[in-house]
């Protein structure tokens, strides 16, 4: 009760039922009651919804539940500006970052605040590192393993070439990258929440091995080669070398060795990777040999030419000489030049510094000209013009250097006739001698030939003397010239023929019986003849008076001649009578009485006759009788029988008898025709004195303005002769004729003779043998043809005659052919010897040892030739010693060389040193075949057989091998030994082995277990960290592969890997099991359910899920979407909602069944009602009250809040009901 108060305001009053009592001054009073009802609290409950997804991120979310409050309230967060006017039950806090977060809300209407904070939580900041295991030879990838620190697991990695865009995600956080593709990868990482990080990978493969190797020691041959391994840098370790192809590894870099050749260092790393070096050349010995080329000499160059010939050693070569025993000086060439005589040694030195020194010196002598001491004719010129002389030349053969050549000048002619010292014409010569120096000598010698024959000879006529025909005569006045004593011969066409032997040239005279035309043949003691042709035998021209009649147009009664005595004549002065006849040959006689073919005169006393039927263009020839005396008179008319016909005749050849006594001579000659038509012709033959036939004919055309040639026309016998052409019918002039000139055809006076003689022997030399030929007699000038035994023989018109009588052959039979100025061809057989060639003979093959050795050089030469046997070797300038010191190997070309400078040539071949070396061809292994095979090379020797042998006990034993390999699996050492075939004891050599067992592979595995129960992303990564690459990987015997990573496995079963290396062995590692997590689970209570405070404010109610199994941590989403670490979910309101729960393998588990937390359902007073008061009796007094409720949770509770003094009252705090 509180007192009186004047005042009508009561403050502070607590909620609950007041009687308020007015007393006025007269103490009325008026009561009634009024309630306070209690202020409902304004509340605020904060729950979390998600944290921040990635570090430094604005993604968290948190929800504040409003209730108590009137209409509305203001907010503030943090302390910030307050939001005001605000009417939904929920604030919602989103893009939040990490941190605190305290909401105040103050009710707008009772000004009753609340507070809740939230606090959000934020993941570490993502990170990652990484390791890798770099590629190499059998590995082409780097494996790279990350690991990743902070951010929510589970994380998914997505491997790129850098910058490249992000790939698929997978959960494996390992990967094999090629650094060949890039050695700049990027691996983009997420998280549970999809949070990103990116790390730079940097990968590499392991730097390929490399050597670099190069030989150092002693000149080979003097000690041995050290050959040393350079690896290059950033190699892995260890590394281990061979020189055997990779047979036998050592840690060593360095190896000697003793046989020459190329080699090739091998390097092999930590990896097994391998490399091969550079090839070193291991020199052969150095070796020199020193050839004269060429000697001083005369001809230019003048110097003396010496070649060095190096093998073996190194190259580039510095060469030396010295002159006897003065100081080497170097050459500027392998090429040594010098006019200066002496003996000569040279020295040559190689890249290394070996040397090496001729060990015989080179002797270079001075020029000495030869001496020609004589020259001798020992041949002469039988007749003017020819060539057929030939000298001798002498010289004195200790000067000089043989072999010499001769050279033979006709200074007179101009002619050189080069070595040919026989065949020569008349001349003044100069005969060169120049040795093999090229110095010389000449010597002058001249060459006479007979002068010209020259006959001075005169005619006498026929004349009439008292006691009837006075003969001619031909007189042969004198003869000189040529060589006497002379044969004269005087022949005739008539038949006459007679010779006077052994003439000095003095006179001759030689009766003719009778008319026509004579020659004179003049024949030295040589055979050289001169001629004099067409010497006509008649009487004096002034005897007979010749005048002809041409013919008719058509020349068809021919013409006709008068014959008269002429009137000038001395000879013919008588009366006669006469008889006249056309001339028909010797022995024509007159026969009384007169018939054909002689005419009497034209009249008694006329002292002439006409002769008819005479063939127009012919000259005719008459003979005149005279009866009176019996002379007979002869004389050819001056000109020819008049004819109608152009045709004309010219180009005519005659062409003599060739050989005497033949018969064959003929004539060729041209018809030319003007007329516009073909002209049809005939032609004939006559004797040109008697008109006498040959019965010689033929028939032809000559074309319209053009020429007709018959060539060849006969065969003729000696005499004069013309060509009657004939026009025949359909001719332009018919029956009309013209006549060539005259002319002879003769033959020698005595037949052509030859004699064929070998000058000198054949030899080695091309076509050195000399045959001379020489003709006689026949007529001069002849030429020449020397043919072999078996050719054809030529003819007058083959090709090949000349004028020279020498001629150079090789040895054979042969027959030499002469044909005179006629055409006359005789011919002589000879055979030609040859000298007997050099012979050599090779000595017995060596093998080269490495030392100098000597060459002594056998053989003959044939005694018969001047000049004793000299010898070369490869070239060098001749020796008379037959031996020669050398020290290489190599093939020797020996020359033994004659007078005649023949030679015999043999290649003697020094076999180089034998050396041999071993190989691995072929390695240990696990194939099929296993065994390695090593090889043998050898080189050197005769280099065709070879027998090999090999040891492993130190040499003491040799096992011959088949061939060159040897196929084994016997580890340990060899000793290979090789024999030459020919040489079996003087030509061997050995080397060593060693063969190494297989370097074995060595693995580790790295297992990734299945993530989630039941899951098959399992894996198996096989890393090899030695053996022979590149390698092959199998999984429980199934199917080799190249990559080494093996996935999609599942738990439970047992998973054997196998690694099949390039030697095709076998490598399996103990069982490998994949394990799984068990079955991720999860449970969840609702730990504090939705209650009121004291002050009827609602409190939070709390759902805790438990998770299990799987593999922690574990992520919880209470919205589907967001996961975080929190486990618990509150709510202010009733709710249901699905739980996910997230392994830290990614596996989830659904909370299927859903979580329920019951909503708030407060009572409800629905009605107070109390009994009424009384002032008795005294169970009146007081008011049961009784409250009427609805709602609420399980039982409710009563209590009466005002006024203060009832609070106690708690009759009623079950059932409502209060009493008292």
């Amino acid at each position: 009760i509180i007192a009186k108060q004047t005042s009508n305001a009561f403050a502070n009053l607590a909620p609950g039922t007041y009687m308020f009592k007015v007393t006025d001054a007269n103490g009325c009073f008026y009561t009634e009651a009024h309630t306070i009802n209690p202020v409902t609290p304004i509340t605020l409950i904060g729950s979390k919804i998600s944290d921040v997804l990635c570090n430094a991120g604005n993604t968290g979310a948190a929800r504040f539940n409003v209730a108590g409050f009137a209409s509305t309230y203001s907010y503030t967060v943090n302390g910030g500006t307050a939001v005001t006017a605000q009417t939904a039950s929920i604030i919602n806090l989103t893009t939040l970052v990490a941190g605190t977060y305290t909401v105040i809300v103050t009710d707008n209407a009772t000004g009753c605040t609340a507070t809740a904070a939230v606090t959000i939580n934020q993941p570490a900041a993502l990170a990652a590192t990484y390791t890798t295991v770099n590629g190499n030879c059998s590995v082409t990838t780097s494996g790279v393993t990350v690991t990743v620190t902070g951010g929510s697991p589970v994380y998914r990695y997505s491997f790129v070439q850098n910058n490249a865009p992000i790939g698929t995600y997978s959960n494996s956080n390992t990967a094999n990258l090629d650094a060949a593709v890039n050695t700049s990868w990027d691996v983009h990482i997420i998280d549970a929440n999809g949070c990103t990080f990116k790390l730079d990978i940097t990968i590499a493969k392991d730097v390929v091995p490399t050597v670099t190797a190069s030989a150092a020691g002693q000149c080979f041959g003097v000690g041995s080669y050290t050959i040393t391994a350079t690896p290059g840098t950033g190699l892995v370790a260890p590394l281990s070398y061979s020189i055997n192809n990779g047979a036998s590894y050592q840690a060593g870099n360095t190896f000697v060795i003793t046989t020459p050749g190329s080699y090739i260092v091998k390097i092999k790393d930590g990896n097994g990777c391998t490399a091969d070096s550079n090839v070193v050349i291991v020199d052969n010995v150095l070796t020199l040999n020193a050839a004269l080329d060429k000697d001083i000499t005369c001809s230019v160059p003048t110097a003396a030419q010496v070649t060095l010939t190096a093998t073996g050693g190194s190259t580039p070569y510095t060469y030396q000489y010295k002159e006897a025993a003065g100081v080497y000086t170097n050459m500027a060439s392998n090429v040594f030049n010098t006019t200066t005589p002496g003996s000569y040694t040279f020295r040559v030195t190689d890249a290394k510094g070996c040397t090496i020194v001729t060990t015989t010196p080179i002797i270079i002598t001075p020029t000495v000209n030869p001496d020609i001491t004589n020259v001798v004719q020992t041949a002469f010129i039988s007749c003017n013009g020819d060539a057929t002389a030939a000298i001798e030349i002498t010289i004195d053969n200790s000067k000089g250097q043989a072999p010499f050549v001769y050279t033979v000048l006709n200074t007179t002619t101009g002619v050189n006739y080069g070595t040919q010292t026989s065949g020569l014409a008349a001349g003044s010569y100069t005969v060169t001698v120049t040795d093999a120096k090229g110095c010389t000598d000449t010597f002058i010698i001249p060459i006479a030939q007979p002068t010209i024959i020259a006959i001075s000879h005169s005619v006498t006529p026929i004349t009439c003397a008292a006691g009837g025909v006075s003969l001619g005569s031909i007189t042969i006045n004198s003869v000189s010239g040529g060589t006497p004593n002379y044969i004269y011969h005087v022949t005739g066409v008539n038949g006459y023929n007679k010779q006077i032997t052994n003439q000095t040239g003095a006179t001759a005279v030689f009766e003719v019986v009778d008319f026509g035309f004579y020659e004179i043949i003049v024949t030295d003691a040589n055979g050289c003849s001169k001629i004099v042709q067409n010497i006509l035998v008649a009487s004096p021209p002034q005897d007979l008076d010749i005048t002809v009649t041409p013919p008719p147009a058509d020349c068809s009664t021919l013409g006709s001649a008068v014959v008269a005595i002429g009137a000038s004549s001395t000879n013919i002065t008588g009366p006669g009578p006469f008889h006249f006849a056309i001339y028909s040959g010797p022995g024509m006689t007159y026969t009384s009485p007169t018939t054909l073919p002689w005419y009497n005169e034209d009249a008694i006393g006329s002292k002439k006759t006409t002769i008819p039927n005479l063939i127009p263009g012919v000259k005719y020839t008459f003979i005149v009788h005279d009866a009176g005396t019996g002379c007979y008179y002869y004389e050819s008319a001056t000109t020819p029988i008049p004819t109608n016909s152009t045709l004309t005749t010219s180009a005519l050849t005659a062409n003599n008898i060739t050989c005497r006594g033949s018969a064959n001579g003929n004539v060729t000659f041209t018809i030319n025709s003007v007329y516009p038509a073909a002209t049809p012709i005939s032609y004939e033959i006559f004797n040109s004195l008697s008109m006498v036939s040959t019965g010689i004919t033929g028939t032809g055309s000559v074309p319209a303005n053009g020429s007709l040639t018959v060539s060849n026309l006969g065969p003729l016998n000696f005499g004069n002769y013309i060509v009657v052409v004939r026009e025949t019918a359909g001719a332009t002039h018919a029956g009309c004729s013209v006549a060539t000139v005259s002319f002879d055809i003769t033959q020698s006076a005595i037949d052509l003779s030859l004699t064929a003689s070998v000058s000198k022997n054949a030899n080695c030399n091309p076509a050195s043998g000399v045959i001379t030929a020489i003709g006689k007699d026949g007529t001069a000038p002849y030429t020449y043809q020397l043919l072999l035994a078996s050719a054809t023989a030529p003819t007058a018109a083959s090709a090949g005659w000349a004028s020279n009588n020498t001629f150079n052959r090789d040895a054979g039979s042969y027959i030499a052919y002469v044909k005179d100025a006629y055409g006359c061809i005789k011919q002589a057989a000879v055979t030609l010897d040859k000298d007997a060639d050099p012979t050599i003979t090779a000595p017995a093959t060596i093998c080269y040892n490495g030392t100098p050795f000597t060459i002594a050089i056998t053989g003959t030469v044939d005694p018969a030739i001047v000049g004793a046997a000299t010898y070369s070797v490869n070239g060098s300038t001749f020796q008379t010693s037959p031996n020669f010191t050398f020290n290489a190997a190599g093939i020797y070309n020996l020359v033994i060389k004659d007078g005649n400078g023949c030679t015999a040539t043999v290649a003697y071949e020094v076999k180089p040193q034998l050396f041999l070396t071993a190989q691995l061809t072929k390695e240990l292994d696990c194939t099929a075949t296993p065994n390695a095979q090593i090889t043998l090379t050898a080189t050197g020797g005769y280099n065709t057989a070879y027998t090999y042998e090999y040891s492993t006990d130190g040499g003491g034993t040799y096992v011959t091998m088949p061939s060159n390999v040897l196929s084994t699996s016997v580890l340990g050492n060899y000793i290979f030994r090789v024999s030459d075939a020919k040489l079996p004891v003087a030509c061997q050599a050995t080397t060593t082995f060693t063969l190494d067992p297989v370097q074995p592979t060595v693995f580790t595995t790295v297992q990734t277990n299945v993530s989630c129960n039941g899951g098959n992303d399992g894996t198996i990564t096989v890393n090899v960290t030695s053996g022979v690459g590149p390698y092959q990987y199998q999984l429980d015997g199934g199917t080799f592969q190249t990559s080494n990573v093996f996935t999609g496995l599942i738990a439970g079963t047992t998973y054997i890997v196998t690694v099949r290396d390039a030697k095709s062995c076998l490598y399996s590692n103990p069982a490998i099991t994949i394990t799984q997590p068990t079955a991720l689970t999860a449970t969840s209570a609702i730990t504090t359910a939705l209650t009121c405070t004291t002050g009827n404010a609602p409190t939070k109610a709390v759902v805790t899920v438990t998770a299990s199994q799987g593999t922690a941590p574990y992520l919880y989403s209470f919205d589907g979407t967001n996961y975080s670490t929190t486990n618990t979910y509150e709510s202010f309101v009733g709710i249901t909602f699905n739980v996910l729960v997230k392994d830290a393998k990614g596996c989830i588990f659904t909370l299927t069944n859903g979580v329920n937390i019951p909503a708030l359902n407060p009572p409800t007073i629905t009605n107070i009602t109390g009994t009424p008061i009384y002032c008795a009796p005294a169970a009146n007094t007081t008011s049961t009250v009784t409250i009427t409720t609805t709602n609420g949770v399980g039982t409710l509770n009563y209590a009466i809040l005002s006024p203060a003094s009832a609070t106690t009252n708690v009759t009623g705090a079950t059932s409502g009901i209060f009493t008292g």
